[in-house]
């Protein structure tokens, strides 16, 4: 079919131009009804375990985005570091020395 096409077209300045009536007259080869349906279910299966993976990421986003939003509040409302602080005494009750760790990038001048 492609040649057929391409023995018909018309150049021009580096396009080709195909007629109407050309391509009205080619005939494509599809398959049938049934062979469709298959087709589709076959895609359908394929697709499905994408489709649980996509909703298990959503989910987790969201209670991501919930836990995130719920441990702002809380760190707002200071239950969050009281709740810390009962639960690792050894590290709270470390008092930070004021100095910055050195991270190996030079300071500009």
């Amino acid at each position: 079919m492609s040649e057929r096409l391409r023995a018909n077209a018309k150049l021009a300045i580096n396009q080709a131009s195909i007629n109407q009536n050309d391509l009205k007259s080619c005939l494509l080869a599809l398959p049938t009804p049934s062979e469709q349906t298959e087709i589709v279910h076959r895609v359908d299966q394929l697709f499905a375990p994408a489709d649980g993976i996509k909703q298990k990421v959503n989910n987790a986003l969201a209670r991501i985005n919930n836990l995130s939003q719920s441990n702002l509040a809380k760190r707002f409302q200071r239950e969050l570091t009281e709740q810390w602080r009962r639960d690792n005494p050894e590290w709270a009750a470390q008092k930070p020395t004021g100095r910055r760790k050195k991270s190996g990038i030079p300071r500009r001048l």
